[in-house]
């Protein structure tokens, strides 16, 4: 008889899948293999490009991709979390936020991901002399 605590663990895992959180996590695109940020923006999973946009580029690709979406940014700590941006927040709050937009389906020329955020402490403390 096998108890529930004896089973071993190290199965095989054939549908391999990320845990997915609120907080933003580097990742590739499965159909078009650019790097993507993925994370969960009111418990849908959501795919934001790398790419910040200026409040009249906002403007023109809500006007361009009607179904899309663009997203703020705010710190947390380790990474970063997004909220959605209706059209009263692109009217009321058009600049001073930092802007992402929903993943399109393009090969983009970027390695490596941006920090949007830098270290809060990046300084470095002196060593004291040992006399």
């Amino acid at each position: 008889m096998v108890k529930r605590n004896d089973r071993p663990t190290d199965r095989p895992t054939y549908f391999k899948q990320s845990a997915i959180s609120d907080q933003a996590q580097p990742s590739k695109c499965r159909k078009c293999g650019s790097r993507v940020w993925r994370l969960l923006v009111n418990g849908v999973e959501t795919i934001l490009d790398p790419e910040l946009l200026t409040p009249a580029e906002e403007l023109i690709y809500r006007v361009t991709h009607p179904k899309q979406a663009t997203y703020s940014i705010h710190r947390n700590t380790p990474t970063w979390y997004a909220h959605y941006r209706s059209q009263s927040a692109i009217i009321t709050k058009p600049s001073g936020q930092l802007i992402l937009a929903q993943h399109q389906h393009k090969t983009l020329a970027t390695s490596e991901l941006p920090e949007y955020f830098p270290p809060r402490y990046t300084y470095d403390i002196p060593e004291r002399p040992a006399f």
